[in-house]
This record gives C-alpha cells, sequence and structure tokens, in this order.
C-alpha cells in the first residue's frame, strides 16, 4: 500500500536531503537556510520528524491535526526537494 511505502521510506528520504545539505556547509547554516524556506509550523514539524516522534506524538505537541502533519511534510518534501534541484543545477 502507498501510504506505508511512505512512512517507510519518507524518514529515510529526508535523512538523505538532510545529510546532503549538512555535507556542504555546517550545522547551523543548514538549520537557518532549511528555516528560512519553511513556514514556523513546517520547520517545527520538521524537527520533530527528524527526531523520531510520531504523527500522532507531533499532533498533540503542536496542538494540530495528524493531517495537518501530513500536509506538512508533503511540503517540506517538496520545498527542499526543490531547493537542492536548484543547488545542484
Amino acid at each position: 500500500n502507498m501510504m506505508q511505502f511512505m512512512y517507510l521510506w519518507l524518514p529515510f528520504i529526508f535523512g538523505v536531503l538532510i545529510l546532503f545539505v549538512l555535507s556542504k556547509m555546517n550545522v547551523e547554516e543548514t538549520n537557518e537556510k532549511i528555516k528560512s524556506h519553511l513556514s514556523p509550523l513546517e520547520f517545527k514539524v520538521l524537527k520533530l520528524y527528524l527526531q523520531g516522534y510520531s504523527y500522532k506524538e507531533i499532533s498533540a505537541s503542536l496542538n494540530v491535526t495528524s493531517k495537518s502533519i501530513d500536509n506538512s511534510l508533503s511540503r517540506i518534501k517538496s520545498k527542499l526537494r526543490s531547493k537542492l534541484e536548484s543547488e545542484i543545477a
């Protein structure tokens, strides 16, 4: 099922993206650069997600729905992919 596939591979994809960016600059620069491309909610969601929190835990922590977390992660993936593609080109 596609949702199971996404749940299994999304952390890996985010990890690879973050490692690529980290290899290009230091952590503080990376955080600021990523933060500049994301909304405050998206940045909070990304930080919690990369720390291993579940959608349910993130939604409870930020007082938003699990669907909002899912939407945020989709936007984050799209934004970071676009940014990385533009930097690679």
